[in-house]
């Protein structure tokens, strides 16, 4: 391709020359000249695109696969909970539960957050609907094919494994099209557009809020988060929007290069099936999360 560019900049350049002769065709030839340049300057500029390697398109052939609790995996859960002391503040009201190191009354999810931020931590508030906001935004093109709007806002088979049957092809293309790209750019940009076009969608309203007023978090995380790790959880989630939004931890934590999702318990609480089955298929994929079990202060 790039030859090919090289070698039409030199004919053009070529022609263009020979028509200053001519003085009627002199203003056309000037501008031969001047596109010709661009070409060639183009042309030496110019990166193809290379193909995946075949370890790039097994990572996402894998991904796909394994998008679904194929065993129940749960033998890193015990090391991987934490349990640590909060002091009660007497009121029975879940947000006002504990009480910070600056003296006020949280909930223990606030409670935990304050824990990894005095601690260095970046933290970003997930569960249902940031998640599904952020999948919807990335698989945009996948999803909605005409403008959403209205009573026709979200696909009628969403919910449905219709919906995978019929787009499964299609999501594993995406992926594979787009595995060199920029999560953030691609999630962010749709955003954008979402927000200019006004458009209205129920799968991202819900959570564009979150990600609006957390931008510059949101935007780090995008940046941060592996590219297989995030593939595999929107994957999960559009395959089985229905079942396979809820559960997911309450919070993604990171400082440096070391991020992890978190969900928070108190001591005795039990996990949601929901959430075993996500501790499950992160421990199927090497993802790292901590339950964080908040006990009372005697």
């Amino acid at each position: 391709m790039k030859r090919l560019l090289l070698i039409l900049g030199i004919l053009i350049f070529t022609v263009s020359l020979l028509l200053l002769i001519i003085p009627k065709t002199r203003a056309a030839s000037v501008v031969g000249i001047l596109f010709s340049a661009f070409i060639i300057l183009y042309s030496k500029k110019y990166k193809p695109v290379e193909p995946l390697t075949e370890n790039e398109i097994n990572i996402v052939k894998s991904i796909i696969d394994n998008s679904e609790a194929i065993s129940q995996n749960f033998n890193n859960i015990n090391e991987n909970t934490i349990f640590i002391n909060a002091k009660k503040s007497g009121h029975d009201k879940k947000s006002e539960y504990y009480v910070s190191d600056t003296g006020q009354y949280v909930s223990t999810e606030e409670y935990v957050k304050e824990y990894y931020q005095n601690a260095g931590f970046k933290v970003l508030r997930t569960e249902v609907s940031f998640w599904q906001a952020v999948t919807t935004l990335f698989f945009w093109n996948v999803i909605y094919n005409n403008e959403p709007c209205g009573g026709n806002d979200i696909p009628r088979d969403i919910f449905t494994d219709s919906f995978f049957k019929r787009n499964s092809y299609m999501m594993k293309s995406y992926l594979l099209n787009n595995y060199r790209n920029s999560i953030k750019e691609i999630v962010m940009g749709n955003l954008n557009r979402y927000n200019y076009k006004k458009y209205f969608s129920r799968l991202v309203n819900d959570g564009k809020k979150n990600i609006e007023e957390n931008n510059e978090l949101v935007r780090e995380f995008l940046d941060k988060i592996d590219v297989k790790q995030f593939f595999f959880i929107a994957h999960t989630i559009l395959r089985d929007l229905n079942n396979n939004r809820a559960g997911l931890p309450d919070f993604i934590v990171w400082k440096g290069s070391d991020l992890f999702h978190v969900e928070v318990k108190r001591k005795n609480e039990k996990l949601r099936e929901t959430q075993l089955k996500w501790i499950n298929l992160f421990e199927n994929q090497e993802i790292k999360y901590k339950i964080i079990r908040v006990c009372n202060e005697k």
